[in-house]
């Protein structure tokens, strides 16, 4: 139940708070774990992350980017745990 609840809160939180500075900082701690977790999955499957940015970007048409990790060694056997790497985090 305690997951649920934290699950409906932050859905609330994004929904209500999304294009407010709040959610930038409400956001960002999360970003980071989440971003860490890609680029050390990553780097321990050889995946060689090469470009780390936990700086949030203003929404365009595609959508919002509040982080992102970049690999140059990404292979069949090697993109489905770094892509998964973030369900560590919970």
């Amino acid at each position: 139940m305690t997951l649920f609840t934290a699950i409906c809160i932050a859905a609330f939180v994004i929904w209500y708070f999304d294009d407010h500075e709040l959610f930038w900082i409400l956001a960002w701690p999360g970003t980071v774990v989440h971003e860490l977790l890609h680029y050390t999955v990553g780097l321990v499957l050889l995946a060689q992350p090469c470009n780390l940015s936990v700086i949030p970007k203003p929404r365009t048409e595609h959508g919002q980017e509040l982080g992102r990790v970049d690999f140059q060694n990404i292979g069949w056997w090697n993109a489905l745990p770094t892509g998964m790497a973030p369900l560590l985090g919970l």
